[in-house]
């Protein structure tokens, strides 16, 4: 497995390329627990060129992901190819997560919370400052009050 890592504005980007294993998941957590020790706060792994994530995989995600919320950081995942996204779906890891299609789907959630200075975690908020109208889709967190399923709109 290869990971590359590169930057966009304050989020470190991990791509992940092979297989995320037993065999390979020490290396891929060394390389993302290297990014956090660098003061990495905003991490996306991108899994546009994975082709399979084991058990151990998902823990390395797990951990990581755990470690940096506790410095108010966050993990995103995008770029899951069918058989990476059934294993998040059987695991139950998908709603774990927040899973975006794309690199560009990821990175706007990511900016979207520092804009407003909000807590997101799990999937997406959407605003519309111009009216005050709040559309919220799917399960989400903000500002620590879980919100299950709730879209509003005006």
């Amino acid at each position: 497995m290869k990971v590359t890592t590169r930057e966009a504005n304050d989020v470190k980007i991990a791509d992940f390329e092979g297989n995320l294993d037993t065999n390979t998941a020490p290396d891929a957590e060394e390389q993302l627990k290297a990014l956090a020790k660098q003061g990495a706060t905003k991490i996306l792994v991108n899994f546009e060129k994975l082709d399979y994530v084991s058990s151990a995989g998902l823990r390395v995600l797990l951990a990581t992901a755990k470690g940096l919320q506790a410095s108010d950081g966050s993990l995103r995942i995008c770029g899951l190819n069918e058989t990476v996204e059934e294993i998040f779906d059987i695991s139950g890891f998908s709603t774990i997560f927040n899973v975006f299609g794309t690199e560009a789907e990821a990175l706007e959630g990511f900016w979207l919370v520092d804009q407003h200075g909000s807590t997101i975690t799990h999937n997406t908020i959407y605003v519309n400052h111009e009216n005050a109208n709040v559309i919220l889709l799917s399960s989400i967190t903000w500002r620590d009050k879980n919100i299950d399923r709730v879209r509003h709109d005006p």
